[in-house]
């Protein structure tokens, strides 16, 4: 199901990239202020897509980021889990072991 929400907002965002990219064919300047570089002259799309696919890789990050914390809980909670179900298993072969010597008395 997430896969499939991924694919129905993915389309547009492409879409929408391509129209931008068709009618958007003039050059314009793009100038880096921080750096003291000289003015890079650019197809306009080519400044629309590359600052879109930025932004898209920038959110995915600080997505990622900020679930980190929940991931790690998660880990910890697999953990716990895979020795509650040893201790478990330990417990119930003990039993085991314990009605076999009641019976074999």
């Amino acid at each position: 199901m997430n896969k499939l929400i991924n694919f129905i907002l993915t389309i547009p965002f492409a879409a929408i990239i391509i129209v931008f990219a068709l009618y958007n064919r003039h050059e314009i300047e793009v100038f880096i202020n921080p750096l003291n570089l000289e003015a890079n002259i650019i197809p306009a799309y080519i400044f629309g897509a590359s600052t879109a696919i930025l932004g898209l890789f920038w959110g995915s990050i600080m997505t990622w980021l900020s679930y980190s914390s929940k991931r790690k809980k998660i880990r910890e909670q697999k953990k716990t889990i895979k020795s509650l179900e040893k201790e478990l298993e330990n417990s119930q072969n003990k039993n085991k072991e314990n009605n076999k010597i009641l019976i074999g008395k």
